[in-house]
């Protein structure tokens, strides 16, 4: 039993596209979807328990004009702005190993980082 609430907020993508916030029992996980960096995604995501985002870009890399994906550092820096207890890194490139993944943010993000591969499952 109990209530799930779901809260949406726009990303920072050239299509519309919606981020996610979901709440039951006290505990909060938020996923960006396509997202550049986007105040109204870290506003969702604020003193969230897990915070799922997407890593498309290397670091450094151009993304289209306008943007719409952010890379493992940029999803550092959204964490570390919305206090969430967790980050965990989806959407990459396979060319990027984990570990590069996990330092980018973690150069930003002083949380815990996980970076998530296919079948992978989470409790809050």
């Amino acid at each position: 039993g109990g209530e799930l609430g779901i809260r949406l907020a726009p990303t920072g993508h050239y299509v519309s596209t919606l981020a996610m916030r979901a709440e039951a029992g006290g505990r909060s996980l938020v996923y960006s979807a396509d997202t550049a960096p986007a105040q109204s995604v870290v506003a969702l995501a604020n003193e969230c328990d897990l915070f799922l985002c997407e890593a498309t870009l290397h670091a450094g890399d151009a993304d289209s004009s306008p943007r719409g994906h952010s890379s493992a550092r940029e999803a550092g820096e959204m964490a570390r702005g919305a206090g969430v207890a967790k980050l965990l890194l989806t959407h990459y490139p396979a060319e990027l190993t984990r570990e590069r993944l996990a330092a980018e943010a973690g150069a930003v993000f002083a949380g815990e980082i996980g970076v998530v591969d296919d079948g992978d499952v989470f409790a809050l």
